[in-house]
């Protein structure tokens, strides 16, 4: 937990004017306050208003009022200490947790691994970008450039070298191998990720701690090699904990106050380029508590729209239990038509229905 000075320290640092104005809503200035109207309701009028000496906002609509922090929790979908934290990122306020100061050689090696691998998600996306046959692949399953570049999706050569050489040139090999994305093995090091389309995954703040990998040839396929390569688990990153989409969707989910589970990445991306946007997944793993409880911090009710065969029906099972367990109010199951298997080809389908 936060320690209540650092959370009062936060307060003090930050301008509620100025963090909504970040949040692109247009304030106008009218007498002592500030007006525009209210995001959390829809309105022709401006009855939002912002009180910049008393540090809160009230709508005289909806009735929403409160501070700089559950101004962020409602806006933005953040958790309390999300929000405290974002704001003491912004106003550079150094925040404690249960009375311990936070350790900054932690912090600043966790902030190198963010960077590097920020590089590395730009590098994957440039190559896929560059190259006409992955890139056509991609177009041809029915992701637009647009998404593509959103997401940030990549491609991974078939030359072992292409993260190995640019790190060892910028000596950030042995961080390379932390992050799990080089291997050493003996004097052939090399990448992890090899002739594969490249998803990048994000921890719910929006910074890259891995990557999933997707065959995507046909010799591929008959090599029967697994369709999906998932990133290993490192200092930044962990299976059992993160929510593949979870950085985008969070917000949608917790206006919703609803969550789609599915089974694939491309099953996430595919759901928001159709704009259902509060749909995540489980990073190649059975839902986990902590996944579990990750989604019903946002939301009480729960949709799950795992794959049709045998193993998806075994996961929806144990998710059932689990969801109740911890609290659900609702979770429902999407039933697929007889011959789909997931929301990404269902999805598809309907478009082209819609297109006859």
């Amino acid at each position: 937990m936060i320690d209540s000075r650092s959370i009062d320290r936060v307060k003090e640092a930050a301008d509620i004017v100025s963090v909504i104005q970040d949040c692109n809503i247009e304030l106008k200035r009218k007498g002592s306050g500030y007006w525009a109207p209210c995001p959390f309701h829809s309105e022709k009028s401006a009855s939002f208003s912002v009180n910049q000496t008393g540090q809160f906002f009230k709508c005289f609509g909806c009735g929403e009022s409160g501070d700089v922090i559950s101004f962020l929790t409602k806006h933005k979908g953040y958790q309390f200490e999300e929000a405290v934290e974002w704001l003491a990122s912004k106003y550079n306020v150094q925040i404690e947790y249960s009375g311990v100061v936070e350790d900054q050689a932690v912090k600043d090696e966790n902030q190198k691994g963010w960077l590097l691998l920020d590089q590395v998600k730009r590098t994957y996306h440039n190559l896929l970008m560059g190259n006409d046959q992955a890139r056509a692949y991609m177009n041809e399953r029915g992701f637009t450039d647009e998404t593509l570049q959103l997401w940030q999706i990549g491609f991974a050569p078939a030359n072992w070298r292409t993260i190995s050489d640019m790190t060892i040139k910028q000596n950030q090999w042995d961080l390379a191998v932390k992050c799990g994305i080089c291997v050493e093995k003996g004097d052939k090091n090399r990448d992890f990720f090899y002739n594969r389309i490249i998803i990048p995954i994000h921890d719910h703040r929006g910074n890259c701690i891995s990557f999933g990998g997707r065959i995507w040839t046909p010799e591929q396929e008959s090599k029967k090699e697994p369709k999906y390569l998932n990133g290993p688990d490192s200092y930044l990153y962990s299976k059992e904990q993160v929510l593949f989409g979870m950085h985008v969707a969070k917000l949608p989910m917790s206006k919703m106050k609803e969550a789609m589970l599915v089974e694939g990445y491309l099953d996430v991306i595919m759901a928001h380029q159709e704009h259902i946007q509060n749909v995540v997944a489980a990073c190649g793993t059975s839902v986990t508590q902590q996944q579990a409880q990750s989604i019903l911090k946002r939301a009480s009710s729960i949709v799950l729209g795992g794959d049709a065969d045998s193993a998806g029906e075994k996961s929806i099972l144990k998710s059932i239990d689990l969801f109740y367990k911890l609290g659900a109010e609702k979770c429902d199951v999407l039933v697929w038509p007889e011959g789909v298997k997931d929301i990404d080809q269902y999805l598809k389908q309907s478009n082209t229905q819609h297109a006859e």
